[in-house]
């Protein structure tokens, strides 16, 4: 993340408690800052929170609300008062050991990209990198070795090279991909000329990094977390469950699995936060619901005059 993206980050969360201190039981924020293991997640739920405080139809906010589930106490993250009355939020990110994997293969995968920019890359190629295992050397030095026996090999169509824990193809840009039925993986596009296009737009893709194996870990602990916010939340009122730090495509995947289960039934939206956006999933008999509760979207966060 570059400087300028920190930088921003931190006055959006300046902006966000600003706003988000008016509400009841606050302090319960603060508190989760305050536990070094919970700071990610607190961070997480702080992102959440503004998101729902900002909607018109939003009448207050309480953190840490304490209701009995099953004869134990449980504190969802925040119930949100509304028109459609109160709706308990709980936010879940995947357990810490996927984090770092999944982090591992960002950090990989920004090689790789840092890598094809410093030979300057054909533009009318795409290179296709499928890890199969861990990685026995170093991120930098694996994707500069990799991307330089690209360049180096036959560059026919689909031409396959084997390094250590990793296959890669080499590819006209305008060909089908090699590298297919992604379940966790990263792409990088560019765009040779000024013209709209909608996400992982095959024609623009000039890298497609892909870790099957991690999405199974990932889409594991996803069904765990959604099993555990199910869980925290109470019957009486209508739930709310928010993922975040997870692949939209592996999050998708683990909702649909669940979304008609009768144990699900009370969860009026699934929410998943990727790239600054939040994306909602309903079963589609409740689309007027999701209609109210989000009206015109969010207000955006204003410094104070």
């Amino acid at each position: 993340m570059s400087f300028s993206a920190e930088l921003q980050r931190i006055v959006e969360l300046g902006l966000e408690l600003r706003d988000l201190s008016q509400y009841e039981n606050f302090e319960a924020v603060l508190i989760g800052f305050g536990n070094l293991p919970q700071f990610f997640d607190t961070l997480f739920e702080v992102c959440a929170a503004s998101l729902f405080s900002r909607l018109e139809t939003t009448e207050r906010l309480r953190f840490a609300p304490l209701y009995k589930v099953r004869d134990r106490q449980k504190r969802p993250d925040f119930d949100v008062h509304s028109r459609l009355g109160v709706l308990s939020v709980e936010c879940k990110r995947p357990h810490s050991l996927v984090q770092r994997a999944a982090e591992t293969f960002r950090v990989i995968a920004r090689a790789l990209h840092q890598a094809m920019k410093a030979v300057d890359w054909p533009r009318e190629l795409r290179l296709g990198v499928e890890i199969m295992a861990p990685l026995r050397e170093a991120p930098s030095s694996l994707a500069e070795r990799l991307v330089n026996l690209a360049l180096a090999g036959p560059r026919e169509d689909g031409a396959e090279i084997r390094h250590g824990t990793v296959r890669a193809f080499v590819q006209l840009r305008k060909s089908p991909f090699c590298l297919t039925d992604v379940r966790f993986g990263h792409d990088v596009m560019i765009l040779d000329r000024d013209e709209a296009t909608g996400l992982f737009n095959p024609d623009f893709t000039m890298l497609r990094v892909v870790n099957n194996g991690l999405g199974h870990q990932v889409a594991q602990s996803v069904g765990r977390r959604l099993a555990e916010a199910l869980s925290q939340l109470p019957s009486e009122n209508g739930g709310v469950i928010v993922l975040g730090d997870v692949p939209r495509r592996v999050a998708d995947g683990a909702i649909a699995r669940r979304i008609d289960e009768p144990a699900y039934g009370r969860i009026l939206a699934f929410v998943v936060h990727e790239a600054d956006d939040f994306h909602f999933t309903y079963r589609t008999y409740r689309p007027d619901a999701i209609q109210e509760l989000l009206g015109s979207g969010p207000r955006p966060l204003v410094p104070a005059a």
